[in-house]
């Protein structure tokens, strides 16, 4: 009898490493270059351009694929990721365009009308990436990445763009519809609101037409294979990983599931800085409004009672929001697959202290041991802590909105604090980790377990966070009470 052995490794990606430097190099002379014969601005700009053909490169993106695979396959994936990409640009942009937040320098939007040239070139453009084989992104990354026969269509999308700029007077005076600025109309957080409700129609749309055609919608996040720290290091080198890692790839579409990725992938932090954006620059916002102050200070009120009213709206709007949010998302993953279950088991982890105590239940795997926590239980746990940690952001940048008076400086000392707090409390300070604020910033991870299961600190869970994050709240209200005395 013979046995046959099958190699199923994916073959090794070898990097040209004298080609990366030469790129490398040659990146580097480029931002000094622009530096010094143009401006620092300049070089900033060229270097994030880089940065997103990198990854433009890596991830294979391109708009036209996406939209040709919806009308040939009825796949909605690409273009909800796209509708989806929209939304969080309209939560920085909307508002920088609208003047909500004063950095110190305006921000102007290419408006333009939408109206007969718009429909006459989107035509043109639609029909130009079929025949060309990709669409302005994907062009640039391909000759990027070497290929010859896109130079083609690069120098017919140079042209084109010439001939255009040529004559786009006349097609200017064509007619059309007014402009309308959200931002402006509806104001910051009312237009943001608008455009992101009217994104969840469009994608809520296209999840329908996939669905009616196949019987399921593939989830934009499909899910990956959580490495955690009862992984092998030696299984990366298996013959099998590639196997394993797809056997236990998430693809689980119903509602609570989605939510808990979402979770898992830290996606928190998104809706976290815009309610900071909109809603955590206190008084520091105030400026340019002064008079608004003045007349509340000839009132029967109390500077303590102005900033604990600022303080009660944010946290009412960012308590709303975040409950709406997850209400959304619950509610497209029941339409378009299932609600799921809410007992299904999901993974918390126990440090080296919890597995040592004499009545530890759960089961050992390696150094380490985990339990089984109910699906429902973990979310109703994240989503609890998520909107605690929510208002001790936004107390703490309340707080330091009565020190500085420019809402930037807020922003940049309060990532400043927020992160060198989280990398001071998990990388050299672990003994103390659990009693600092600082570290359950990382819901997902305190919820399951990994963070105290990492620094073995058996306190760092969801119920020290708890107490934590409200002793925080209490004395940063209290630090702000008695700072606002000098400046309100």
């Amino acid at each position: 009898m013979t046995t046959a052995t099958i190699d199923t490794r994916l073959p090794e990606i070898r990097v040209d490493t004298y080609a990366l430097l030469v790129v490398a190099l040659a990146f580097i002379v480029g931002v000094m270059a622009i530096t010094n014969l143009v401006s620092l601005n300049q070089a900033l700009l060229f270097l994030t351009g880089g940065i997103l053909v990198f990854a433009l490169y890596q991830a294979s993106f391109g708009f036209t694929g996406g939209w040709k695979r919806f009308a040939t396959e009825g796949r909605s994936r690409s273009m909800r990721a796209q509708f989806f990409m929209i939304g969080i640009t309209a939560i920085v942009f909307i508002p920088l365009m609208s003047g909500a937040a004063d950095l110190g320098r305006s921000f102007i939007g290419a408006w333009a009308p939408v109206g007969v040239s718009v429909i006459f070139g989107s035509f043109l453009f639609g029909l130009g990436m079929q025949l060309g084989g990709g669409c302005g992104s994907g062009t640039l990354f391909t000759v990027g990445g070497g290929s010859a026969r896109m130079l083609v269509t690069l120098a017919g999308f140079i042209i084109g763009a010439t001939v255009g700029t040529w004559h786009l007077p006349f097609w200017l005076e064509l007619p059309s519809l007014p402009v309308i600025r959200f931002g402006q109309t509806f104001g910051a957080l009312g237009g943001t609101l608008l455009t992101l409700a009217g994104l969840a129609a469009i994608i809520g749309l296209l999840a329908f037409v996939e669905k009616r055609k196949h019987g399921n919608v593939e989830p934009i996040f499909s899910g990956a294979y959580h490495i955690t720290m009862i992984r092998s290091d030696q299984f990366n080198d298996s013959p099998y990983s590639q196997i394993e890692v797809e056997r236990n790839r998430k693809v689980d579409g119903s509602a609570l599931y989605s939510l808990y990725l979402l979770f898992q992938e830290h996606a928190y932090f998104l809706p976290l800085l815009f309610l900071v954006f909109m809603l955590g620059t206190g008084l520091a916002g105030e400026r340019g409004k002064h008079p608004t102050i003045r007349f509340l200070r000839t009132q029967p009120i109390s500077d303590r009672a102005i900033l604990f009213g600022k303080f009660v709206h944010s946290a009412l709007w960012s308590i709303l929001l975040t409950i709406l949010l997850v209400g959304i998302v619950v509610l497209l993953g029941t339409i378009f697959d299932r609600f799921g279950d809410w007992n299904y088991p999901v993974l918390h982890h126990d440090g080296v202290t919890e597995i040592n105590l004499e009545d530890y239940k759960g089961t050992f795997s390696y150094h380490y041991g985990y339990q089984l926590l109910p699906l429902g239980k973990a979310l109703l746990q994240t989503i609890s802590l998520l909107i605690l940690v929510i208002l001790f952001v936004l107390a703490f940048t309340q707080f330091l909105s009565l020190l500085f008076r420019n809402t930037f400086v807020v922003y940049v000392v309060s990532g400043l604090v927020f992160i060198c707090g989280y990398v001071l409390a998990t990388k050299f300070f672990p003994h103390i980790s659990q009693w600092t604020p600082f570290p359950y910033l990382n819901v997902s991870q305190v919820v399951n377990g990994e963070l105290s299961t990492m620094l073995d600190q058996p306190y760092l869970d969801f119920y020290g966070g708890i107490r934590v994050i409200l002793a925080a709240i209490v004395a940063t209200m209290v630090l702000s009470f008695v700072a606002a005395r000098r400046r309100v």
